[in-house]
């Protein structure tokens, strides 16, 4: 009769600890992706300063010699180069709007795969 009282326990014990160990990759791999956007999006958003700080400067440049610039006929060539920046910057836009897409679309799809993954 003893050794059917501990059946039971043993096997909530094995369930329990495999649980356990489930939640605790689980976990690191949360971390891990967690760690890894934080970073990527942190490393878009420098990228995006600098660009629109360069663009700000050129801008500023452009304001400050506008005489200059309609004397020399320079407008076009100056156009490119602020265009070329805000391309520039629209693609690191872009990378950091898919990245933010990405994450939010694992977030809310977490619960679901969890419980996939739990049956």
């Amino acid at each position: 009769m003893s050794d059917m009282a501990e059946l039971p326990r043993n096997g909530i014990e094995s369930f329990i600890q495999g649980t356990l160990q489930f939640a605790d990759i689980a976990t690191t791999q949360w971390f891990s992706f967690t760690s890894c956007t934080m970073y990527s999006s942190y490393f878009h958003q420098v990228q995006q300063m600098k660009q629109k700080d360069s663009r700000i400067k050129l801008m500023n440049e452009i304001l400050n010699g506008m005489k200059v610039l309609k004397l020399y006929a320079w407008e076009l060539s100056f156009q490119e180069k602020v265009l070329g920046i805000r391309r520039e910057e629209l693609r690191i836009l872009k990378k950091s709007a898919y990245l933010n897409a990405t994450t939010m679309f694992t977030w809310i799809c977490a619960p679901f795969l969890v419980r996939v993954c739990d049956v």
